[in-house]
């Protein structure tokens, strides 16, 4: 009987574990916000996932790569390797991403930074990446999405989108 209960304890804690974070990432940020909400974000080289969630707030994981492996580091830190800037006026958010001006496509060692985005449903998107898949799910707006060199994805979405790569 021990045995049983041990098992489904360790049976919900994994599952709660699961759903609470099923991905890596470098560093979060949450910007607080009204509906429907305006998402801008533009990647040099790297994924963009934006799911729908509820609430009123834009949570943004940053997934900063430097050869295939995961860097775990704060914003600060990630500034030193890419330009980035971020603003927010009112209920728009803007993210852009771009390798420092030194930047070479021979260069193997630079950081990649790709994004998993959790937004209110009631979300426009403008998503553009260089080289990188865009994924959206759950979200009623228009969506513009952009990518020279990778997928385009996008489920139960109400709304006009246009896509392309």
């Amino acid at each position: 009987m021990k045995t049983l209960a041990s098992i489904a304890i360790c049976f919900i804690l994994s599952i709660s574990f699961g759903i609470s974070q099923d991905f890596d990432y470098s560093f979060s940020e949450k910007y607080t916000v009204s509906t429907p909400a305006q998402l801008s974000v533009s990647s040099s080289d790297g994924n963009i996932d934006v799911i729908s969630s509820t609430g009123n707030e834009i949570k943004v994981y940053y997934i900063a790569r430097k050869d295939g492996k995961l860097l775990k580091i704060d914003r600060k830190e990630l500034e030193k390797e890419v330009t980035l800037e971020v603003s927010q006026n009112g209920n728009r958010l803007e993210i852009s991403v771009r390798h420092k001006e030194n930047f070479s496509s021979w260069n193997m060692n630079q950081v990649n930074v790709s994004f998993k985005i959790f937004t209110p449903s009631e979300t426009t998107g403008i998503l553009h990446t260089s080289d990188g898949n865009i994924a959206l799910s759950g979200l009623s707006g228009d969506q513009e999405c952009k990518t020279s060199d990778g997928n385009i994805g996008i489920s139960e979405v109400k709304g006009h989108a246009t896509g392309i790569t």
